[in-house]
C-alpha cells in the first residue's frame, strides 16, 4: 500500500549529525499516511535489530552504487573533490567503506534509539500553488 501512495522516496546524509528522508506523494490526501509510515519505520529500528542479510545487502549496494555513479569524468572528479576535502586524501574513500564494514546491526539500533525521536524531528511539507503535491 505506502509503494502505491509515494511517487519517489530518498534518504539523504549531507551532514554528519544530520539526517533527511524525501518524499514525494502521488496524492496529496497521503501525505499523513506517508509521513507515518516514515515515522514508524524509524521507530521500527530504535526497537529491533537490522537482520545480518539486509544490513551487508544495504553495504554491497552502498559500494556498488557508489562504484556505478562513477560513470564519467566529472562523475569521479566531483565524488574525489568531496572525499580530499575531508582529509586531503582520496584514501579517504577506503577508510569510509571500511568504517561501513565495521558497522553491526546493535550499532545501527542504539543510534536510532538515541537520535531518531520526535523531539528531533522536523517535518517540512511543499505543495504546489494548486495544492497538488508535486
Amino acid at each position: 500500500m505506502f509503494e502505491r501512495r509515494v511517487a519517489a522516496i530518498e534518504a539523504v546524509e549531507v551532514d554528519p549529525e544530520l539526517f533527511a528522508v524525501y518524499s514525494q506523494v502521488k496524492e496529496v490526501k497521503d501525505l499523513p499516511y506517508v509521513q507515518d509510515e516514515i515515522t514508524k519505520t524509524f521507530q521500527r529500528y530504535s526497537k529491533e535489530l537490522v537482520s545480518a542479510d539486509k544490513l551487508n545487502e544495504t553495504r554491497s549496494r552502498l559500494r556498488y552504487g557508489f562504484a556505478g555513479a562513477m560513470n564519467s569524468n566529472d562523475a569521479i572528479a566531483g565524488t574525489l573533490a568531496r572525499y580530499i576535502s575531508l582529509t586531503g586524501s582520496p584514501d579517504t574513500i577506503d577508510k569510509v567503506f571500511a568504517l561501513y564494514d565495521t558497522i553491526t546491526p546493535e550499532d545501527i539500533r542504539s543510534f536510532a534509539a538515541k537520535y531518531f525521536k520526535d523531539t528531533n524531528k522536523t517535518v517540512v511539507t511543499l505543495k504546489s500553488k494548486n495544492g497538488g503535491a508535486e
